[in-house]
């Protein structure tokens, strides 16, 4: 748990370039809204950190979600 709060601690302390470079790095091939602001990014990333360290939705979830 620990990690995952330095890995968003982190991510709030950089600039907004700073964050669209971790979004290359996390969303491989994903295009990030090119007027997402820093706010949004920030908390999208934390997001996957968190989908990364403790598993991400449940595939019903996720089918629920896209209907």
């Amino acid at each position: 748990m620990a990690k995952v709060e330095g890995q968003m601690a982190a991510l709030a302390a950089m600039t907004k370039p700073q964050l669209r470079a971790e979004w290359r790095r996390l969303f491989r091939g994903q295009i990030m809204p090119p007027d997402a602001g820093r706010d949004l990014i920030l908390r999208v990333l934390c997001n996957r950190v968190q989908e990364k360290a403790h598993g991400g939705m449940l595939p019903s979830t996720t089918k629920d979600l896209r209907r």
